[in-house]
Formats: structure tokens, sequence, C-alpha cells
């Protein structure tokens, strides 16, 4: 089950990632890059 919790994380914060470039925020993509 953590592994699935984390596949999930993952999955949200990269499709957040994609959002918050949309909108202009880079807050969250500099801290993936």
């Amino acid at each position: 089950m953590p592994v699935k919790g984390l596949s999930n994380n993952i999955n949200g914060t990269v499709i957040y990632n994609t959002i918050n470039d949309n909108g202009g925020t880079n807050k969250r993509e500099a801290k993936i890059d």
C-alpha cells in the first residue's frame, strides 16, 4: 500500500505541476526540476 500512495503522490504532483505552469506559478516546477 505505501508504494501505491507514493505512485499517487507522484502522479498528482506531475498534474499539479502542469496546471501551475499554465497559471504562471513555477514554484512547484522549480522544485521538481
